[in-house]
């Protein structure tokens, strides 16, 4: 995953086409003519964000927030299930500390 954080930046005019770009950050950043095509996007945040141009076609955008045109992008492809963690036996943890 990406997560990279744009928050505040005026990024106009670049092109993202075909990245990864999950879970980042672009709120209240500058987008206008930005190219997000093919882009996956999932868990992004767009509020308040400038978007005037911003091409989103095909773009993956599942649960992302604030992206003000999604005529174009995918919003029916969900992102990949998180791996479930499982939480430490009791057991191992008391042995771990007993060493010490």
């Amino acid at each position: 995953m990406s997560h990279f954080n744009y928050r505040g930046k005026d990024v106009k005019g670049t092109s993202f086409k075909g990245q990864d770009l999950t879970g980042s950050n672009f709120r209240d950043a500058n987008i206008e003519g930005c190219d997000f095509s093919d882009c996956i996007l999932h868990f992004c945040n767009f509020k308040d964000s400038k978007q005037q141009g911003a091409n989103f076609t095909n773009a993956k955008v599942a649960m992302s927030v604030g992206v003000q045109d999604t005529s174009k992008a995918d919003t029916t492809t969900q992102p990949p299930e998180r791996e479930a963690r499982e939480a430490p036996k009791a057991d191992k943890v008391k042995a771990k500390k007993a060493k010490k």
